[in-house]
């Protein structure tokens, strides 16, 4: 068991089972502001390391859940995601579920739009010259 911080009373932990190239992390204490950001550095340390096919979150033994918890939840979905894997979550509690049901967890997903690199014609070229930035 993972503690985060170490040797804190209102920490975060978890645990890590593999099975069949699927994570399981089963978290317990605080899942809130405290917690947030050393979770998700060894989490996705874990996850780079191991490239599982599947990660699902265990929450039965959180104690206490807010929105900075969700967000770890989101990153690491997102995570996921990015590299084709599946997520999921287990043992939610009906607090758990009212948080994520207010941020719209199940249909928040990241989208960032793809850059297409503008070709240069000729209205673009005489602009342009005209302000003085030809090539």
């Amino acid at each position: 068991m993972k503690q985060i911080p170490p040797d804190n009373d209102s920490s975060a932990a978890y645990e890590i089972t593999e099975q069949k190239g699927s994570l399981i992390l089963c978290f317990k204490g605080r899942m809130d502001i405290h917690s947030a950001a050393p979770l998700m550095k060894d989490i996705f340390a874990v996850l780079t390391a191991k490239k599982p096919s599947a990660v699902s979150a265990d929450l039965a033994g959180v104690s206490y859940f807010d929105d900075f918890g969700a967000l770890v939840l989101f990153e690491i979905r997102e995570f996921m995601t990015e590299r084709q894997g599946k997520f999921g979550l287990l043992n939610v509690s009906p607090g758990m579920r009212d948080i994520l049901e207010q941020i719209r967890f199940d249909t928040c997903i990241r989208c960032v739009p793809v850059k297409k690199k503008r070709s240069v014609n000729m209205v673009m070229r005489m602009g342009q010259a005209a302000i003085g930035e030809a090539s």
